[in-house]
């Protein structure tokens, strides 16, 4: 018995074949180094977008689920609940509010100057995702309530007026983003009597209170 290997059939073999060299053909055609000149209009086209601070194809790159976070809690919405602004301009917005503070710490005639340039600083910043601020300003910023704090602490008073007050604050700050601590110092001791009633107060019954509204 020969030990060769019998050769496939004529029919079978593809190459002498035209698809099979123009197939060779594309494949060497894909292979080809990027031209001199359009290999350097790229990367100059990377480098100016790095140089400003955006990304090459124009926009914030975020992700998905970030976008969905911002339309949902984040982006202004107008009177039908429809977005009104984009993420680009939500940034925008936070900078510009942001930097009108430095107005007050220089002269009149180079506020606006020195508003322009903090505003570009602090939205480059945020579109290259290196500082975000917290949730209150992304929200509010720019807006009527124009609340940007995220942490409050609340002084208790010793009294029914006092109590019920704080809690009263305390959903006014959560409704606008916000986030309390308390303060309990000013409280009397435990077991200490009430004037107007004789009895004694339970900080535990107050601290129920406290929770379930919040």
């Amino acid at each position: 018995m020969s030990s060769e290997r019998p050769k496939p059939p004529a029919w079978l073999s593809i190459s002498g074949s035209p698809r099979a060299s123009s197939g060779k053909a594309a494949a060497r055609k894909k292979q080809r180094p990027q031209a001199p000149k359009t290999a350097a209009k790229t990367a100059a086209t990377v480098r100016t977008a790095r140089k400003a601070g955006s990304p090459a194809r124009g926009g914030v790159q975020l992700s998905d689920n970030a976008r969905v976070v911002l339309e949902r809690r984040y982006l202004a919405k107008d009177a039908r609940g429809r977005l009104a602004e984009s993420p680009e301009e939500l940034f925008r917005r936070v900078a510009h509010n942001v930097a009108e503070a430095e107005a007050r710490f220089v002269a009149p005639a180079g506020a606006h100057a020195r508003v322009a340039a903090v505003e570009a600083q602090f939205y480059e910043l945020m579109t290259s995702l290196r500082f975000l601020p917290n949730s209150p300003t992304l929200g509010n910023a720019g807006r009527a309530i124009q609340q940007l704090s995220a942490c409050f602490v609340l002084p208790v008073e010793d009294s029914m007026e006092g109590i019920f007050g704080t809690l009263r604050d305390t959903a006014l700050i959560h409704q606008s983003g916000g986030g309390t601590g308390f303060a309990f110092s000013r409280l009397r001791p435990a077991g200490d009597i009430v004037a107007s009633t004789g009895g004694s107060p339970s900080t535990r019954t107050w601290s129920r209170g406290d929770s379930a509204p919040t």
